[in-house]
């Protein structure tokens, strides 16, 4: 792992201090840690490999010259940047070999290390990673040739365990080509250090196997040795599992792709090396350790003198090949567009135990540039052809059923459809849109604006005509609930239970079939494709009804979005399901992406709370909780968040009597495990609320996904329970049966439902709600924003807001201490202000097609490099043609002041277009030129 930390100042401790006098001894005793050395190539300041002085790495800091403490940096004087601390952690199996190693052995493994953290810097330093600001404003970068670090090496965790890892202070100041000495800048470096980081595990790996030594790569601990018992590692990961058990009580299931939450994380949980005992102790105690596993320092796997692992040519080449393909593949499974270097750093995971970073870069550079990559033009996006291409059929089978007479409505089907007179002008329009001849219709709506209402108008115009109505969403839950709500007595079927019983010939579309497709913004670009494909095939009608600024799918794609540009959509825009006037309007507002303005209106009625840290936001829910006599439901973003909700709303519902009586436990897998995770503990009383995370048997019934249940009675002595469901209906079964009523008798999966992901809540109503706010992003705010009737109560825990300050850096003779920050003195205001902006941020697109123009490159079905580069001008002003012009979000603007472009707006995506341009690419947009609104231009706030 390698970790980037700014560092605001580098401070000398003194043996006359009080904290040097309790904390120094651990790292200057030579028995300790061992001095930090220089790292500066070509020697340019500093002799490169030379110890490294603590009044020397001092006077650097502060932008002075090692040697005789002159300036040689102009700026902010003794305010100057320090630089910024790059910390190289090796995996814990690296550690623990590391460990068992007799001292000869050690030395070998510490110059292994101390080599392979070299020449990650220095591949830092030779692809100018670090620039010096030059020109008017700083506008104009330049990269460094000569850069200075002091290298530390620390071997032990803040728990005791052995940890072994490299403090790199990379000091402010660079020499540029024409030997000026400036300031750094680590923008570039930021943007690729995961890359960086998993550079330096390979690097680390290669020289493994130089000794001998077989590793493969590893989800958990970046990679491992073979033979190497496992249970050592992980008896020797105190500190990860206490970040992991901090990050599961924060909602986080894992720590891969959460980094900046860990960081967070581990300086919150951290405690402090001045309570440990001397080394020689800790490494008696871990050679006792590893005995009790049964590991001794002869064993074949520590040995490092044994037949390097060698490839040949050939393998290493196909495995480059192999691994850089998965890595695409791998991105490409829940994202159209991605970046090289985000390739570069999967695929250098991927190659531990295959091949080189030679063979990954060769391979890389040859994929950039094929015709295998689309570059997107801003800010190194780019996406594959295969991606564009699925993307425009999508576009092109939806608009050969445009203007489709076979699937018209006749005239009274139209005016029984529009016989309600509660209909709204809104959904009135909707209802006709979505019975107009054509074969694909969409229709927008935001949270609680009456879409089901409305299409209460389709299903009566179904009937009518005769016509077979068939409710499909991407979820059972969802589609059941359409059902229920529009009390259709028909065919309700999950998406994916559609397009199986397709395929297997179980169903057969008919020409008259109209198929209603709710929550269609949680479908994927290959489920929509194929369900069009089929659709079409038939000559059936297909109604999409979504929102395509909610929570969009896990896999790849926005088709709702992308249709909706391609062929247009009637959008219902009014929200109505909230009592209250300005809960209304905050709702609107949450809808336009103005989280902060729409938090703000809850914040100045005290319904957001702010919390030291986890525990204190839980006590606050808990008594929220109690206020509503339990007729609350707590929302928040991953499955472990709402574990913790659940089991302490379950405690206060039983105090309040809502769930009574003994408990009986089952066995159940939870949601949203973990693969080759084991069923828990599962505590069932009279009137605990359940849900469930996969299909289920139960007692006759087949139970889908999602589907929630109510326990109406335990019969303890024979174990037999009564369930009460979400239908009315109720079903009997014993506690084994319902424990195994699983997918082909396994456990079932399921979990108390006091409170749900934002995710599961997509759909759903309540009259309150409890949001523990976290890390959402703006179609996750919105969902949990606007689930209630009655109330709604927000809740931050402060500690988890990422604080954008730099941290000092402790130095002491030949030593270092980790970096730390000062105590956290936010405002409640500001930390919901900072959550709420946060969860503005502007977003990449989900679909590739949002950025490369569809309408240019519709008309191109074979792209080139060259010619994508040219799909997108630099502005998005065009000549003055004479056309009316409609403003629809222009990525282009945003991409230019943000790292990447953004989800704003309902209107299209794509820059501006003339009126057409617009007409040739969507027969029949439904988008007026003389009220079409104005992209905003505001930036987003800060990304947490």
């Amino acid at each position: 792992m390698l970790k980037v930390t700014p560092l605001s100042s580098i401070e000398y401790l003194t043996d006359s201090t009080q904290k040097a006098g309790q904390t120094l001894a651990y790292y200057t005793d030579s028995n300790e840690e061992p001095p930090g050395q220089i790292w500066c190539p070509g020697s340019w300041i500093l002799e490169d490999g030379s110890t490294a002085e603590a009044i020397a790495v001092k006077r650097m800091a502060q932008g002075r010259h090692p040697v005789t403490g002159r300036r040689i940096v102009t700026g902010r004087g003794d305010k100057h940047r320090a630089g910024c601390d790059l910390t190289f952690s090796a995996p814990k199996p690296w550690t623990a070999l590391w460990t068992v190693s007799d001292a000869p052995q050690r030395a070998r493994l510490d110059k292994m290390l101390m080599a392979s953290v070299r020449e990650a810097l220095g591949e830092i330093l030779g692809r100018g990673l670090l620039e010096a600001r030059t020109g008017k404003g700083g506008k104009k970068r330049e990269s460094m040739s000569g850069l200075v670090a002091a290298l530390y090496r620390h071997r032990t965790s803040r728990e005791g365990d052995p940890q072994a890892h490299i403090h790199a202070a990379l000091l402010n100041i660079g020499q540029r080509a024409d030997g000026s000495i400036r300031a750094i800048n680590n923008e570039k470096l930021c943007e690729v250090h995961k890359a960086m980081g998993a550079l330096f595990r390979l690097k680390l790996a290669e020289r493994l196997e130089l000794c001998g030594v077989a590793v493969e790569s590893d989800r958990d601990h970046n990679f491992i040795l073979k033979g190497q018992p496992a249970e050592l590692a992980d008896r020797w990961s105190k500190r990860r599992k206490q970040i992991l058990k901090a990050a599961k009580k924060t909602g986080l299931p894992h720590t891969a792709g959460h980094l900046k939450a860990i960081d967070a994380l581990a300086l919150k949980t951290r405690g402090s090396k001045d309570d440990l005992p001397s080394f020689r102790l800790l490494d008696e105690l871990w050679q006792k350790e590893a005995l009790e596993i049964g590991v001794q320092q002869n064993d074949l796997w520590c040995q490092l003198d044994r037949t390097p692992v060698s490839r040949t040519a050939q393998e290493s080449k196909a495995n480059g090949v192999d691994v850089v393909q998965q890595a695409i593949a791998n991105l490409l499974l829940n994202q159209s567009i991605f970046k090289e270097t985000e390739i570069e750093a999967e695929a250098l995971s991927l190659a531990v135990g295959k091949c080189t970073a030679t063979e990954v870069s060769i391979e890389l550079q040859r994929v950039m540039q094929s015709e295998e990559i689309i570059y997107l033009k801003y800010d190194g996006l780019m996406t594959t052809q295969a991606v564009i291409d699925q993307e425009q059929e999508v576009i092109a089978v939806a608009k050969r059923r445009q203007n489709d007479l076979s699937v018209g409505f006749s005239q009274p089907a139209l005016a029984a459809a529009l016989s309600n007179d509660k209909f709204s002008d809104e959904q009135r329009t909707a209802i006709l849109h979505a019975l107009a001849a054509n074969g694909v219709a969409v229709v927008e709506g935001g949270p609680g604006v009456g879409k089901t209402t409305s299409a209460s108008g389709l299903q009566t115009a179904c009937a009518c005509d005769k016509r077979c109505l068939i409710l499909v969403a991407p979820s059972w839950t969802a589609a059941e609930t359409l059902k229920r709500e529009l009390n259709h007595d028909g065919l309700c079927l999950a998406l994916d239970k559609l397009l199986s019983d397709l395929r297997k010939g179980k169903l057969a579309l008919q020409a008259s079939d109209v198929i209603l497709m709710d929550e269609a913004g949680m479908s994927s670009t290959a489920q929509m494709l194929e369900l069009l494909q089929r659709v079409n095939a038939a000559g059936a009608k297909l109604v999409l009804q979504g929102d395509s600024n909610q929570i969009a799918s896990v896999s790849r794609g926005d088709p709702l979005a992308l249709l909706s540009d391609a062929i247009g959509s009637q959008q219902i825009r009014y929200i109505r399901r909230q009592r209250h006037d300005w809960q209304r309007k905050a709702s609107m507002k949450a809808q336009d992406g103005e989280i902060a303005d729409a938090l703000h209106e809850y914040a100045t009625r005290g319904d957001i709370r702010v919390g030291d840290d986890r525990d204190a936001v839980l006590g606050q829910m808990v008594e929220a909780y109690k206020r509503a006599h339990g007729d609350a439901v707590g929302l928040a973003a991953t499955n472990d968040q709402v574990t913790a909700l659940n089991a302490v709303f379950r405690q206060v519902a039983r105090g309040i009597g809502l769930v009574h009586g003994p408990d009986l436990t089952i066995k159940a897998f939870p949601r949203g495990r973990k693969k080759g995770s084991k069923p828990v503990e599962l505590k069932l009383a009279v009137g605990d609320k359940l849900i469930l995370g996969a299909e289920a048997h139960v007692g006759g019934i087949v139970l889908r996904n999602a589907s929630r249940i109510v326990v109406e009675n335990i019969d303890h002595e024979s174990r037999y329970l009564t369930l009460y469901l979400e239908d009315g209906r109720e079903v009997s079964c014993s506690a084994d049966a319902l424990m195994n009523s699983g997918v082909k008798g396994k456990p079932i999966v399921m979990q108390h439902a006091y409170a749900v992901t934002a995710h599961a809540a997509q759909g759903a109503t309540w009259e309150r709600t409890l949001w523990f706010a976290s890390k959402e992003d703006r179609r996750s705010a919105l969902v949990a924003m606007t689930r209630h009737r009655e109330s709604l109560e927000v809740f931050i825990d402060k500690s988890s807001v990422p604080r954008f300050e730099d941290s000092v850096l402790n130095v002491s003779k030949h030593a270092m201490e980790d970096p730390v920050q000062a105590e956290d003195m936010r405002s409640d205001t500001a930390i919901a202000t900072i959550v709420g902006k946060s969860m503005e941020r502007v977003t990449r697109p989900r679909n590739a097609l949002d950025v490369l123009t569809p309408a240019v490159a519709i008309a191109r079905p074979k792209l080139n490099r060259e010619f994508a580069r040219k799909l997108v001008p630099e502005t998005s002003k065009l000549p003055n043609t004479g056309e009316s012009q409609v403003r629809v979000p222009p990525y282009a603007e945003f991409a230019r002041k943000e790292n990447y472009p953004g989800e704003v707006g309902s209107q299209g995506r794509g820059g501006l277009k003339t009126s057409a341009e617009l007409n040739a690419y969507a027969p029949a947009p439904v988008i007026d030129s003389s009220t079409a609104t104005p992209a905003s231009d505001e930036l987003p706030g800060p990304s947490m």
